[in-house]
């Protein structure tokens, strides 16, 4: 559900000059660098517009917590977050929405 949201977030945003879409994996035994790319070429991701990272388990802890303020996938016991969070080129959190339509209508709007 999340990454079809992405998609339309995609679309939406596509000829935004400063945007990007940014996946993280939370697992990265599995999701090696391979089978993220073969999972966003299966979406059909813009690789100038999408990315889609992982690193280890402390450093994508760190980033959820200390980054995006967020608990930690280990915390949250879950695979994937069900959380978009927009931040602007300053490093600065906009805001947090769900994967929903009407959250990512509102997030296209607030990243315009």
């Amino acid at each position: 559900m999340i990454n079809q949201q992405m998609r339309k977030i995609q679309s939406a945003l596509r000829f935004k000059e400063r945007f990007r879409l940014v996946s993280i994996s939370v697992d990265p035994e599995r999701d090696t660098p391979e089978v993220l790319q073969r999972y966003a070429d299966k979406l059909a991701a813009d690789p100038y517009k999408w990315l889609f990272l992982t690193g280890t388990r402390p450093e994508i802890n760190i980033l959820s917590q200390k980054g995006f303020q967020l608990a930690s996938a280990q915390e949250a016991d879950a695979t994937h977050s069900s959380k978009l969070v927009l931040v602007d080129h300053f490093s600065r959190i906009r805001g947090y929405y769900e994967a929903d339509t009407g959250s990512v209508k509102t997030l296209i709007k607030d990243a315009k």
